[in-house]
């Protein structure tokens, strides 16, 4: 049987919302729009989920805050950002990571075959430049 991850993230008619521990629930994004995930790729620390633009946002800030000192580069290079369509299964997924701890590793091998591309750097993944990846 597998588990399904309803909390915090459900979609309503196509839009991605958010539900806080106190039951309230917002919109993040309107049909169309994508959700995302930045992690550590090193030991599987998920960093930052929502919105794809609220997330790739921080990527980018977190990146050259770290980037800016030798003694951090390696975080920064170790920082991944994962965007993904507005679908159940992805809703599922970032849900999981969220519930899960680690379970952010491997998560474009897991939702790959469901949108028919191939794993990450084999060419057949959309990338969006230096640790941007999408499924």
């Amino acid at each position: 049987m597998t588990d399904r991850f309803d909390f915090p993230y459900s979609l309503v008619d196509g839009e991605l919302f958010r539900t806080d521990s106190k039951g309230n629930r917002k919109r993040l994004c309107h049909r169309g729009g994508s959700v995302a995930l930045a992690y550590d790729t090193e030991d599987g620390v998920l960093h930052h989920h929502g919105e794809y633009n609220d997330v790739s946002k921080w990527f980018d800030e977190t990146r050259a805050k770290l980037s800016k000192s030798p003694s951090t580069i390696g975080l920064a290079d170790a920082l991944t950002l994962v965007s993904m369509p507005l679908e159940d299964e992805c809703v599922q997924e970032v849900n999981r990571c969220i519930a899960v701890t680690g379970s952010v590793m491997g998560i474009e091998k897991r939702l790959s075959p469901l949108y028919g591309f191939g794993a990450p750097g084999t060419g057949t993944s959309s990338t969006f430049g230096s640790n941007r990846e999408s499924v």
